[in-house]
């Protein structure tokens, strides 16, 4: 829902409710995920209210939210309550951007952005096995800075500030700069950064009849670059887009099948991303990507869950004057690697088979406020496996109407 009572001031608010009952499958140890008696019934409740006021011209753009997320989930077993778990998100942020411009200073443009995140995250959980009753509050705090000089080169600066109950206070930035050359078509692009990745209430002091949460985790830590290109072309048209990158994680969380732990010494990740979008024919767009990642620990292993090929191919056409729209997806998932756990929990490595989805999905806008949808997944009924053993869903339809205030 949107409103806009004024020209200069706009407030939306968005709600989702989602009542679930799931099956799942059980691991055994030595043996690998087989169909059980488990089920899981539970709730989840999205709502987020925004407002946003513009000022100076809309030079001065000003952005409050306030969100709160709530999910429960009853585990069963043969239909009888075994745990229940509970947890919540309360969060509130703010952000100020602010632009001008100096002509006469190198005929730049500037943005200035100040933003501040405050959350509460809290988990409750109760079953036979154990119980925790927690909470985390963190306060985040960022500052950025963009300047386009001569309308070509765009330098960003970001500085970002965390606290947090639990672990001790970060802070990380990030730095890009892109160059245009208007006279081929052509964007030059580079970015370095840092960043910080908290464990979850979950890896902390989660539990299930076969996992425990490990309460001693780490934060992960992480450092990487990016250099790239993209290119128009035929009467741009068409655009290629090329980008390497590297990333270097300390202290990388990985589930051990009992626990999680953090991976000692430093992982490494580099890969190549490719992609081609291309207006093919009126209204029909074409848009194929291709990523190549390798990714190693300390010691020299490879990566389980990260395939190192990854395709794509989406098909997008708009039809009966851009109210109609019809979209095919194709992935392509590659070979990789995942654990598979012996009877006393070690584990060794197994090599998973590459799959390909096919997704369909359209809509027709009725009018201004009303649009109805559909979509199918996996519309080929795909049997594959994303996690070593585990079953995935096959074909599954959707449909519904959007509406809007």
């Amino acid at each position: 829902m949107n409103l806009r009572p004024v020209d200069n001031f706009e407030f939306s608010f968005v709600g989702r409710f989602v009542d679930f009952d799931s099956q799942g499958d059980e691991e055994i140890a030595g043996v690998g995920a087989v169909d059980g008696d488990g089920s899981t019934e539970g709730t989840q409740v999205y709502t987020r209210a925004q407002g946003r006021l513009n000022l100076l011209d809309d030079r001065w753009e000003q952005t409050l939210g306030l969100s709160y997320v709530r999910h429960r989930r009853d585990y069963l077993d043969d239909g009888d309550v075994t745990s229940h778990y509970e947890g919540e998100t309360r969060r509130i942020d703010y952000q100020s951007d602010f632009s001008f411009e100096t002509p006469s200073l190198l005929d730049a443009s500037h943005v200035a952005t100040f933003a501040i995140q405050h959350e509460d995250r809290a988990a409750i959980s109760e079953s036979a096995f154990s119980t925790f009753d927690r909470d985390i509050s963190s306060t985040g705090f960022v500052g950025q800075y963009q300047a386009t000089l001569f309308e070509r080169l765009t330098l960003t600066g970001s500085l970002r500030h965390d606290r947090n109950e639990l672990f001790e206070d970060t802070n990380t930035y990030r730095a890009t700069a892109a160059f245009s050359i208007f006279e081929t078509g052509t964007k030059l692009r580079a970015s370095y950064g840092t960043g910080v990745k908290n464990p979850t209430l979950f890896e902390l002091y989660g539990y299930t009849n076969t996992y425990r949460g490990n309460p001693d985790l780490e934060p992960e830590e992480a450092r990487g670059w990016d250099v790239g290109f993209d290119q128009n072309f035929w009467n741009s048209r068409a655009m290629l887009d090329a980008t390497y990158f590297e990333q270097r994680i300390d202290n990388l969380i990985q589930g051990t099948g009992e626990s999680s732990i953090n991976l000692s010494g430093e992982t490494k990740v580099r890969g190549v991303e490719l992609g081609l979008t291309a207006e093919v024919l009126e209204n029909l767009t074409a848009r194929a990507s291709y990523t190549y990642t390798h990714g190693e620990d300390a010691a020299g292993e490879e990566l389980v869950r990260r395939p190192k090929h990854l395709a794509s191919l989406n098909l997008n056409y708009r039809f009966l004057e851009d109210r109609a729209n019809l979209n095919l997806g194709v992935i392509y998932n590659g070979d990789q690697k995942d654990w598979a756990f012996n009877s006393d929990w070690t584990r060794r490595p197994v090599d998973m088979q590459d799959y390909v989805l096919v997704n369909l999905a359209a809509s027709y806008r009725l009018n201004e406020n009303a649009e109805i949808y559909g979509r199918v997944d996996n519309l080929l009924n795909e049997e594959y496996q994303e996690v070593y053993s585990y079953g995935t869903p096959g074909r599954a339809g959707y449909a519904g109407i959007r509406l809007r205030f």
